[in-house]
């Protein structure tokens, strides 16, 4: 509709006067992976032989590789940012409230 004479769209041609793109990740969720190491007694020696865990799960709960260099990566955007913001004066800029912009 017309901003000025409230005239309905027909068939007028319509131009792209601008673009604009938002980049964002999925969400993100957590995948376990459950490790169990099993035990057995030979019926024949009665050896008690003993499963293991994989080399790398040293743990009962262990962040895995990509949860670690999400972190990594989220800690130093973090402290780029303070650095950029103490940059100068030596005091922050900046503040966190949980009130609504008035």
């Amino acid at each position: 509709m017309c901003l000025i004479c409230g005239q309905i769209h027909g068939a007028e041609p319509l131009i792209v006067r601008a673009h604009r793109q938002v980049l964002d990740i999925p969400p993100l969720r957590i995948e376990v992976t459950e490790h169990k190491v099993l035990d057995w007694v030979c019926s024949e020696c009665h050896t008690l032989n003993q499963g293991q865990f994989p080399q790398d799960v040293n743990f009962n709960t262990q962040y895995g590789l990509r949860l670690v260099a999400i972190n990594e990566q989220t800690l130093q955007a973090q402290n780029e940012f303070v650095y950029a913001c103490l940059a100068g004066s030596g005091k922050l800029h900046w503040h966190f409230t949980l009130e609504p912009p008035v």
